[in-house]
């Protein structure tokens, strides 16, 4: 399984700038400046999140700029049933 532990993994993993900007629809240029800064815009974490693991791949919780804990605090599975569900 593979581990992305950086933007510059996560970019690569998906392809390059121009191929995650594409799937996602957004500019080639928003992609480089989330490398450039260091920093992917909030509003696609969850989203890259989900796509990452249906690729079968997992990521560091610092490539959000979170720590450990603050990532797995984000899911935590319902009493009764096991499904999971944001926190």
């Amino acid at each position: 399984m593979k581990h992305i532990s950086s933007i510059h993994e996560l970019v690569e993993f998906f392809g390059g700038d121009t191929a995650l900007a594409d799937h996602l629809d957004i500019s080639q240029s928003a992609v480089a400046h989330w490398k450039i800064r260091g920093r992917i815009a909030a509003g696609w974490h969850l989203r890259l999140l989900a796509e990452v693991h249906a690729r079968g791949a997992t990521v560091c919780p610092s490539v959000f700029g979170l720590t450990k804990q603050q990532f797995e605090g984000l899911f935590r599975p319902l009493e009764s049933s096991g499904e999971v569900v944001a926190a």
